[in-house]
């Protein structure tokens, strides 16, 4: 049992520290850390982005393709929803 809990502990950390945001040539790029997989979202599918505050966290939600949600764990969540407006602007 503690070896699966090391190795769960090890991903969770891999994903916190290496997950990055990429805007670039009309599509957003999350790619969730070494382990983890990257997804591709075209700026012209995003329909809402908006800040979400709980208890414990806060992130930026993204809305796309009609239903699919994506959550975004940033520091400065005014800078990315102000990035992706500026890009859909575009």
């Amino acid at each position: 049992a503690g070896v699966v809990f090391t190795i769960i502990t090890i991903l969770v950390i891999d994903r916190l520290l290496h997950t990055s945001y990429i805007i670039a040539d009309g599509v957003l790029t999350i790619e969730k850390g070494r382990f983890g997989g990257k997804k591709s979202i075209n700026i012209s599918d995003i329909g809402n982005v908006e800040k979400v505050k709980t208890l414990f966290t806060h992130y930026v939600l993204v809305e796309y393709s009609g239903m699919k949600h994506a959550a975004i764990s940033t520091i400065n969540e005014d800078a990315f929803i102000k990035a992706i407006n500026t890009k859909q602007e575009q």
